[in-house]
């Protein structure tokens, strides 16, 4: 269930009902793991990766949870954003992927069957500046997973073939800081 927003310009908007927001309250600890161009921030975690693709698992995922974080990218980052159910050698992962080039919030998975780029039909349109951070929510209940970037947007999908695994956050070609990163159960 969303709940829609009119914007001042008359189009709509999408955000997570207070409601089930706050039915998540229940915080998880959780450590990131080490890692080429990990630096731990204050608040969160910086990854750095010119030219290349850089990861840093956290926790254990449970079947029902909510996943926050601020997301604030660097010009010309290619792509960044949390991965979900990551397997123990890293193989395998769901991606919500931030991809500034195409201003869209993108679901990824790998490893992909076939050559296709992602998830197709699996993407929202969204304005992504960089050095402008994006608040993401990802509510995920079994197999059903919606994602709200910045309350005004949301994707839907389904995580059918990972079943079980950690969570955390990656780069592709840039840098990002992932900040107020909590993990939250009912």
């Amino acid at each position: 269930m969303h709940e829609l927003l009119q914007e001042a310009d008359g189009s709509l908007s999408v955000k997570v009902p207070d409601t089930v927001n706050d039915a998540f309250s229940k915080n998880l600890a959780y450590q990131f793991q080490g890692g080429i161009g990990m630096k731990a921030l204050q608040e969160g975690v910086q990854l750095d990766a010119p030219g290349a693709f850089a990861c840093s698992p956290a926790g254990i995922m449970p079947d029902r949870c909510k996943i926050e974080a601020t997301v604030t990218f660097a010009r010309n980052t290619h792509g960044c954003g949390l991965m979900l159910r990551v397997s123990e050698d890293l193989d395998s992962a769901y991606y919500i992927r931030l991809e500034p080039a195409q201003n869209r919030l993108v679901l990824d998975t790998w490893p992909r069957s076939g050559d296709i780029p992602f998830s197709v039909g699996v993407e929202r349109p969204i304005i992504l500046l960089s050095g402008k951070s994006v608040d993401l929510k990802i509510f995920v209940d079994g197999t059903a997973c919606v994602v709200y970037a910045d309350n005004r947007v949301a994707m839907n999908t389904r995580l059918y073939e990972i079943k079980r695994g950690r969570w955390g956050v990656f780069v592709k070609e840039g840098s990002a800081k992932f900040q107020n990163l909590r993990i939250c159960t009912r």
